[in-house]
C-alpha cells in the first residue's frame, strides 16, 4: 500500500517571522544583495529558502550558504530563466510603445501623433496594468519548479506550472506578496521625505537605498518561504 505523504501546511506566520530566525545569515545575504553581480549568490540564497528540495515541511531555519562552480552556476540559470520570462511577458508592452515612434523617430506632438497616442495610451496602459502582471503571474513557480528538478526545461513545463498557479493557494500567497511589496515601497519613501525635510538629499538617497535594498530582500525570503510552502502542499496533493 502507497504511503501517504503528509500534508503541507501553508503557514504565512512562519514565513514573517523566518527571517529573524537566523538575523545574522540574513543581514549577511542581505549585504551580499547590495552589490551587483555578486548578488546572483544572494538570489540563490532566497531560492533554497523555499525549500523545495527537501523532504517534509520547510526548515524552520534559514538555509546554509552554498559555495562552489556548481551552485553559482545553477544561480546563474535560476537568474537568466527569470530573466527570460520576464522578457518575453514585457513584449506585447514593447510592441505597442514602438508605434508611439512610428516614422517620425520621435513624438513630435503633430496631429498624426497625437491620433495615434489617443489610440495607444489606453492600450499600452491595459497592457501594462492587466497583461503584465498576468504574464508575470506564475513567474515563482517557474523558478521553483526549476529550483527543485535543476533543469532547465523543467521551468517551462507550462501545464504543471499553470496548474500550480491557478490554485487557490498561490493565488491567495501572490496576493499577500504583492501587498506586501506595496507596503514595502511606502516605507522606502520614508527616508527620503525625513532627510528631505532636513535638506539632506545624499542622505535621504543613501538611506533610501539601504531601506530598499534590506526591506526587499526581507520580501524575496518572505516571499519564497511562503512560495514553497504553497508549491510542495501542490505537489503533495497533486
Amino acid at each position: 500500500m502507497r504511503r501517504k505523504k503528509p500534508p503541507v501546511i501553508v503557514d504565512y506566520a512562519f514565513a514573517l517571522k523566518r527571517p529573524f530566525k537566523d538575523f545574522g545569515k540574513f543581514s549577511i545575504a542581505a549585504l551580499i544583495d547590495l552589490f551587483p553581480v555578486v548578488n546572483i549568490i544572494s538570489y540563490g540564497f532566497t531560492l533554497k529558502c523555499a525549500g523545495v528540495g527537501t523532504k517534509g515541511r520547510i526548515p524552520q531555519k534559514l538555509p546554509e550558504f552554498r559555495s562552489g562552480i556548481r551552485f553559482f552556476a545553477k544561480d546563474v540559470i535560476a537568474s537568466l530563466v527569470t530573466f527570460v520570462y520576464s522578457l518575453a511577458a514585457m513584449i506585447p508592452y514593447v510592441w505597442i510603445l514602438k508605434d508611439l515612434f512610428h516614422d517620425t523617430g520621435g513624438i513630435t506632438f503633430n496631429s498624426y501623433d497625437i491620433a495615434v497616442m489617443d489610440l495607444l495610451f489606453p492600450a499600452s496602459t491595459f497592457v501594462l496594468l492587466v497583461i503584465l502582471p498576468l504574464l508575470l503571474y506564475p513567474l515563482p513557480m517557474i523558478i521553483l519548479a526549476y529550483a527543485k528538478h535543476s533543469e532547465f526545461g523543467s521551468s517551462f513545463d507550462f501545464r504543471d506550472v499553470m496548474g500550480k498557479a491557478f490554485t487557490s493557494d498561490y493565488f491567495k500567497a501572490w496576493t499577500v506578496v504583492l501587498v506586501g511589496s506595496m507596503i514595502v515601497q511606502i516605507l522606502t519613501a520614508v527616508p527620503v521625505l525625513v532627510w528631505g525635510w532636513f535638506d539632506q538629499p545624499l542622505a535621504a538617497l543613501i538611506a533610501a537605498y539601504l531601506v530598499s535594498c534590506f526591506s526587499g530582500f526581507y520580501m524575496n525570503v518572505f516571499s519564497y518561504t511562503l512560495y514553497g510552502q504553497v508549491f510542495k502542499k501542490l505537489e503533495n496533493s497533486g
